[in-house]
């Protein structure tokens, strides 16, 4: 049981971590670049989404010969839809946000807009999104095995062990029992895991991205700094840029005082 499930969770964390790259940057890709590029992205994931997914896994498998490489594949074929989904949702949000135009600005190319300053605001939802597909890549790796068109009999999966231990439900039923078990705990942990994770990421979503917060302090100090050449006074206090025991002070004298 314990082989079967490494190499259940082996299996998974693959079809995961392949799925999710691959949504991941298309889904960024789409987002960002729009048009065409988004409209062929887009329309290729609603095709594969019209296909029930355990029924394109075994329309994918009849056509690869038994190994854990062509399972992989056939898993991750149509698992990389839904994150891409998400992380294209995610960018257009953040895309017409003053950091992005910014870096537009600046001539920043499209892989330095996309690795520099979208990535880091996806991962935490890839991430999410991986931790809650695991479970259903694990399930549908183990019906795979059950029905046959999975790995080889010879590898012992969690789906294999089940399948064979069907054979003898009523004489030995901790033949399918033990397996049974094991997956649907696997199952539950991740579930919980995925939503904690996405409850986490959901209270920190109201917090101001670091690129944003750079660009607005920058902001916010070249503002002062042309208020104050207009005044020692009225002009930096319209601008909200005095307060504290230093209101009287221009930004120079604040630090050179702290010098």
């Amino acid at each position: 049981v314990w082989v079967g499930t490494w190499i259940s969770l082996l299996i998974g964390l693959t079809v995961v971590l392949l799925s999710s790259c691959i949504g991941g940057v298309l889904g960024m890709v789409s987002g960002l670049a729009g048009g065409i590029t988004d409209t062929i992205i887009m329309r290729v994931g609603d095709i594969i989404l019209s296909f029930p997914g355990i029924l394109l896994a075994i329309a994918l498998a009849s056509f690869f010969n038994l190994g854990m490489l062509s399972l992989i594949l056939v898993l991750t074929i149509p698992n990389w839809v839904g994150c891409a989904r998400i992380v294209r949702g995610e960018v257009l949000k953040y895309k017409q946000k003053e950091f992005i135009l910014a870096a537009k600005t600046y001539n920043a190319s499209f892989l330095r807009i996309i690795f520099r300053y979208l990535l880091p605001l996806v991962i935490p939802l890839i991430i999410v999104q991986a931790s809650l597909d695991i479970a259903g890549v694990i399930l549908a790796e183990s019906g795979l095995n059950f029905l046959g068109i999975g790995l080889d009999p010879a590898i012992p999966t969690l789906g294999q062990l089940i399948e064979a231990g069907r054979e003898h439900m009523f004489d030995r039923p901790r033949l399918i029992v033990a397996p049974g078990v094991v997956l649907f705990s696997i199952i539950i942990a991740l579930n919980f895991i995925g939503e904690g994770l996405g409850k986490k990421i959901s209270h920190q979503d109201t917090k101001t991205p670091r690129h944003e917060e750079r660009h607005i302090n920058h902001r916010r100090t070249d503002k002062c700094a042309e208020r104050w050449s207009e005044g020692p006074s009225e002009g930096p206090r319209a601008a909200g840029c005095l307060g504290g025991k230093n209101s009287h002070r221009s930004p120079g004298e604040v630090r050179k005082k702290r010098g």
